[in-house]
């Protein structure tokens, strides 16, 4: 990988305890050949229940899931994939699983797991995670309710704190999200400079800056002032980027 700090965090998801070990092992040890860090997270349906697995699937670069994990079949397992269209998830199961409908499943083996076959599958889900991690590069990944978001860095205007949520305001609308503007910002490149206390811009938006009234007008015609503050750190930005 190419931050050597990155770490793999992979949800095997299984009821029993052998198979659950074994899948372990076998991350580990090509973990391990690709040079990254690994934690394994497991569970059972005793102790967690599906919508708190999904909602935790949210933090994991790939799962490991067992088709009757949830006693309905593949149900939880195609849930779990809308909900989460861009994580690779590996389906084990004790038949043979029709997986044609799973189009963002990296594949699903049968238990008892070949050693080699999962590494095949294992090499495709890192090479599908790597590819993400390239898109996320440019994009600032965000949740919106339960629901996740992609955005790009070009197409994003302003943030602007409202009450306990922030205002982000794109060329494809608006979002509002549960986040302090500090951990918003960052996120975000090094373009993007807070202006007030509430507001954060793309400076690559700006239309206009009027120093004497320190007042700041985007592509888009909205309009913000610049605190005495932050006046100082944008004009050195500015002329750094002439």
């Amino acid at each position: 990988m190419d931050d050597e700090s990155f770490v793999l965090h992979a949800a095997i998801c299984e009821n029993d305890v052998f198979i659950q070990n074994t899948l372990s092992d076998y991350v580990a040890t090509l973990s391990r050949k690709l040079g990254f860090l690994i934690k394994i997270h497991q569970y059972t349906r005793m102790t967690l229940n599906p919508q708190t697995l999904i909602k935790m699937c949210n933090y994991m670069n790939l799962v490991i899931i067992n088709a009757e994990f949830d006693e309905k079949g593949t149900s939880f397992c195609k849930e779990l994939l809308n909900q989460n269209t861009t994580l690779p998830v590996i389906l084990v199961s004790a038949e043979n699983v029709e997986v044609d409908s799973f189009l963002s499943l990296v594949g699903a083996l049968q238990i008892p797991v070949d050693f080699e076959t999962f590494r095949i599958l294992f090499h495709r889900a890192i090479g599908q995670l790597l590819c993400q991690r390239q898109i996320q590069s440019r994009n600032l990944n965000i949740m919106i309710g339960r629901t996740k978001v992609s955005l790009e860095y070009e197409s994003i205007i302003s943030l602007q704190k409202m009450g306990e949520k922030v205002e982000i305001k794109g060329k494809q609308g608006l979002y509002f999200a549960a986040y302090s503007l500090k951990s918003l910002k960052e996120k975000l490149p090094d373009y993007f400079i807070q202006i007030n206390q509430k507001t954060i811009i793309n400076t690559k938006e700006i239309r206009f800056f009027e120093k004497r009234d320190r007042k700041l007008v985007m592509k888009n015609k909205e309009e913000h002032v610049v605190t005495q503050v932050h006046l100082a750190y944008l004009e050195q930005f500015l002329r750094s980027r002439r």
